[in-house]
């Protein structure tokens, strides 16, 4: 699976975090900020499965990640809310991120509050850490 994103975590308090991700891959040219790809997104902050340090990993497998159909039953166990913030910047189609890119405008990026149901699902990301990423819409696939 290729990277497609790089988030970074702007700001973390209790179930709450502020997440700026920005658009890495060449072929993509949206972002999907479905709760289910956003648990994709905190669940890859933990790096490799490790399930006696990363309490999200130690909840849900490499299985069930990858799993499109228990994805969509169980976002909401973790997930509160996803909320844009205004003032992103999102590609409209890939010809227009394209177009950034070759103005020197940087990459594409968005910004998104995230509250979570439980605090340990964030208890392996720090402010200021940044990872790669590359979720999946999991409604595209049932």
């Amino acid at each position: 699976m290729s990277v497609t994103h790089r988030v970074q975590a702007l700001q973390l308090q209790g179930t709450e975090v502020m997440l700026q991700i920005t658009i890495v891959h060449v072929d993509e040219d949206s972002f999907c900020l479905e709760p289910n790809c956003v648990l994709q997104m905190l669940w890859q902050a933990g790096g490799p499965w490790n399930p006696s340090e990363v309490p999200l990993h130690a909840e849900m497998s490499v299985g069930q990640l990858l799993d499109p159909a228990w994805l969509l039953a169980n976002t909401a166990r973790f997930i509160a809310s996803v909320k844009p913030v205004a003032g992103d910047r999102q590609p409209a189609s890939s010809g227009e991120a394209a177009a950034d890119a070759s103005r020197g405008s940087g990459q594409p990026s968005a910004a998104a509050k995230v509250v979570v149901t439980d605090p340990r699902w964030l208890a392996h990301i720090e402010p200021g850490q940044s990872w790669d990423s590359a979720p999946y819409d999991a409604r595209s696939y049932v």
